[in-house]
């Protein structure tokens, strides 16, 4: 989600600029994160799945940054929710638990991280300077 809201051009206000910074950081994260979770599969003999396309994302171009910054939001808590069944289903492969479970500490920071900017961006477009 993160990588499509920056491709869709969001309206970004000058001051909004370090929150791209963060979105990017984000977005290598869980490149990494797909990448290592595609060798887990592939190390279990399975094949990895990179899901199908979600079309209900194309609408969100040109939106305003601060908006979209709730989708991310809600788009974190899945998937950290996601983390948490791989954590059961891997609770028996000691070494993969202990990947997913330092993946999901970072989505989690970025979570975090995620809501601090969203909340900041809302309270400057209900109180602009």
């Amino acid at each position: 989600m993160v990588q499509y809201v920056l491709g869709a051009s969001p309206y970004v206000r000058p001051d909004e600029k370090p929150a791209l910074e963060v979105l990017e950081k984000v977005i290598a994260d869980e490149k990494r994160h797909a990448r290592e979770i595609g060798q887990l599969i592939t190390l279990l003999k399975g094949i990895p799945d990179p899901g199908t396309f979600d079309f209900d994302i194309a609408d969100i171009n040109y939106l305003a940054l601060d908006y979209l910054m709730g989708l991310i939001v809600k788009d974190k808590e899945g998937i950290i929710a996601l983390y948490e069944e791989a954590l059961h289903a891997a609770k028996n492969f000691s070494s993969i638990y202990t990947q997913l479970v330092q993946m999901q500490e970072e989505e989690h920071q970025h979570l975090i991280t995620l809501q601090a900017i969203s909340a900041n961006l809302q309270m400057r477009r209900k109180n602009p300077t």
